[in-house]
């Protein structure tokens, strides 16, 4: 098994950032304060892209990874940059329900909101345009 790893470009990461941005319009995500950034720091092994949020002060860094591992990611291209892209803006979507799920004061009303509210986003984005 190989080690090698693959280097992505400041093209790979305009791609990826107008791709998250294009994702966070679509699906309404106005209420965050949202970073897109191209770096290693904080990376989680293996990731290509993740998310790390800050629900209470609604703030968000999607991150794309400078370095893949060959491995574990395939090859940076306009497809997986635009579906890693994808996957990170819905992490966030339902960043809400994470953070619910994992309280210790779990609300069965706050988590239907926070359900009900995926959905909405769903009706209006895939809905729509799918009649």
């Amino acid at each position: 098994m190989s080690d090698e790893k693959v280097e992505t470009t400041e093209e790979h990461f305009n791609f990826f950032r107008e791709e998250a941005n294009k994702w966070l319009d679509v699906f309404g995500l106005k209420g965050w304060g949202v970073r897109v950034l191209h770096t290693d720091e904080g990376k989680p092994s293996g990731a290509k892209a993740w998310l790390s949020a800050k629900y209470c002060d609604r703030i968000a860094c999607i991150c794309m990874a400078k370095t893949w591992d060959h491995l574990v990611a395939n090859p940076p291209t306009d497809e997986n940059i635009r579906r890693d892209a994808f996957h990170e803006v819905c992490e966030l979507l339902l960043e809400p329900m994470d953070v619910l799920a994992g309280s210790r004061n779990w609300d069965r009303e706050e988590f239907d909101a926070a359900r009900h509210a995926v959905v909405r986003v769903m009706e209006n984005v895939i809905w729509e345009k799918m009649l």
